[in-house]
């Protein structure tokens, strides 16, 4: 009894000196043809950029591509949502499993 309560301590201190990030979103919106035709259009335009020769390019040239990628790619990522499950959470669940199974 005494290792598992020292265990749920150590679990309970390990997620409280994990650093939370929080990220302002924007409203999900229900409707989700709107949102599957700008994932195309995005996807496509990734894929034109891949097609770029990018050795011929100028530095400046080169750094707004890789602005344009990020932003793509966070915009991708607000339409794709799902869900995600932090490493600690993960151990948490694992071990609760192995305490009750």
């Amino acid at each position: 009894m005494k290792k598992i309560a020292i265990c749920i301590l150590a679990i309970v201190l390990s997620f409280t000196f994990n650093p939370l990030s929080l990220n302002a979103q924007e409203p999900v919106r229900t409707e989700k043809a709107p949102d599957a035709e700008q994932a195309r259009h995005l996807i496509n335009r990734l894929e034109e950029i891949k097609k770029l020769d990018v050795r011929t390019m100028k530095p400046n040239e080169k750094k707004a591509i890789r602005k344009e990628i990020k932003q793509i790619r966070t915009k991708l990522h607000s339409i794709g949502g799902g869900v995600y499950i932090s490493a600690g959470a993960l151990i948490l669940i694992l071990i609760l499993l192995i305490i009750f199974l």
